[in-house]
């Protein structure tokens, strides 16, 4: 992975793709730090359903709304719930855009959205395909990776 990066070159999910790819083929300490460090940077797909109910969008002091939402969680192989997200919206199911809007968030906001929810033991990147799992215990670790974006 080059040492400096734009959004741009996260932007389509190639990088993570390809990334998650290497891990699963060598499970080594190299690929999975530069894995890790191309999460820490990237923005993800998520799954959400928006609350309806009254009081769940909030107009901020600069005119923006802000909407309650619940993302799309899936029991994992080890039976636990994991927070899912996706690489880029083609790596999504069909199924799962007809039931759920897709909110893209910075993969960093999806590990404190994971933390704050309660049974959550992770998170699943492109759980359709050749999906990555991060488990909570890493997630302070990826905070402390420094950020390889370019200003």
């Amino acid at each position: 992975m080059a040492d400096k990066l734009t959004k741009k070159d996260l932007k389509d999910g190639t990088m993570l793709r390809e990334l998650i790819k290497m891990f699963q083929t060598s499970h080594t300490q190299v690929s999975l730090a530069g894995l890790l460090t191309c999460l820490r940077d990237s923005e993800v797909v998520v799954p959400v359903k928006f609350k309806e109910e009254e009081g769940a969008t909030t107009t901020l002091p600069d005119g923006r709304k802000e909407h309650t939402f619940t993302p799309c969680t899936v029991i994992g192989d080890d039976n636990g719930r994991y927070l899912i997200v996706f690489s880029s919206l083609d790596q999504v199911d069909e199924k799962l855009k007809a039931d759920y809007k897709m909110a893209e968030m910075e993969f960093m906001q999806c590990m404190i959205m994971a933390e704050k929810m309660r049974d959550v033991k992770g998170i699943i990147v492109d759980a359709y395909t050749k999906q990555f799992v991060l488990k909570n215990d890493l997630f302070g670790y990826v905070r402390n990776i420094p950020s390889k974006i370019s200003k």
